[in-house]
């Protein structure tokens, strides 16, 4: 039988699982509202780095840095949108 601490663990990781999963679904759903040809063009600049729409879902597909910081600001826009609607 599993303690509460190894109970608290699973349940922690399915909900960091299930967070990544909305980000990339989000992500994705954004992208396909872009016309093709602004697919490929920069749309980020982070330090020296720019990134298209596409390479920010490859980012976040690939669960770097950039891409938590898409989720991390996908979050807070959630969070302010939910605020306003109160």
């Amino acid at each position: 039988m599993k303690g509460n601490k190894e109970k608290y663990q699973e349940r922690s990781d399915e909900e960091a699982e299930l967070k990544k999963q909305l980000i990339r679904e989000e992500v994705n759903e954004w992208m396909d509202t872009l016309p093709l040809e602004k697919r490929n063009e920069p749309y980020l600049v982070v330090g020296t780095e720019s990134f298209t729409p596409k390479q920010l879902v490859d980012e976040v597909e690939k669960d770097t840095e950039i891409g938590r910081m898409v989720g991390k600001t996908l979050d807070k826009g959630r969070l302010e949108l939910s605020r306003r609607k109160r």
